[in-house]
């Protein structure tokens, strides 16, 4: 009984299941500037905007998540071990832990591609909507 419990605690701690849209501490401090709040940055995610200020909010905050390096060059291997990219790219929310687990395979795949085959503008947006574009689950 105690180690299907230490099993069962292992599995929740290494999932992130919470999807709320509200800005964390991060978010806010990239948003504001560009006098952005929660529900348009989602509108942003979910209708994969080109709009430069989603660009601006991109960059800063994958320059905070340490995607972003300072010679603005993508942290590809820093994306994929992101515990909650389905979220960080895609503003997909699932909260079933296994199909969390299967989702964030599946876009650890389509960043490999991203990064095997470059957009021509390496920009977090356009990396951001490669990876997006690319997502196929399984």
């Amino acid at each position: 009984m105690i180690a299907a419990v230490l099993v069962l605690f292992a599995v929740i701690s290494q999932i992130d299941g919470s999807c709320m849209n509200v800005l964390n501490e991060e978010e806010e401090a990239c948003a504001a500037p560009l006098e952005l709040d929660a529900p348009s940055v989602y509108q942003f995610y979910t209708r994969d905007s080109n709009n430069p200020k989603f660009g601006e909010y991109l960059a800063c905050v994958w320059a905070k998540w340490n995607w972003l390096a300072g010679d603005g060059s993508i942290r590809f291997s820093t994306i994929r071990e992101s515990s909650s990219l389905a979220w960080r790219i895609s503003r997909m929310c699932v909260d079933d832990g296994f199909v969390i687990k299967r989702r964030r395979d599946d876009f650890k795949r389509s960043v490999t591609y991203c990064e095997e085959h470059m957009p021509e503008i390496t920009s977090p947006l356009a990396v951001r909507k490669c990876i997006s574009e690319n997502f196929k689950p399984t």
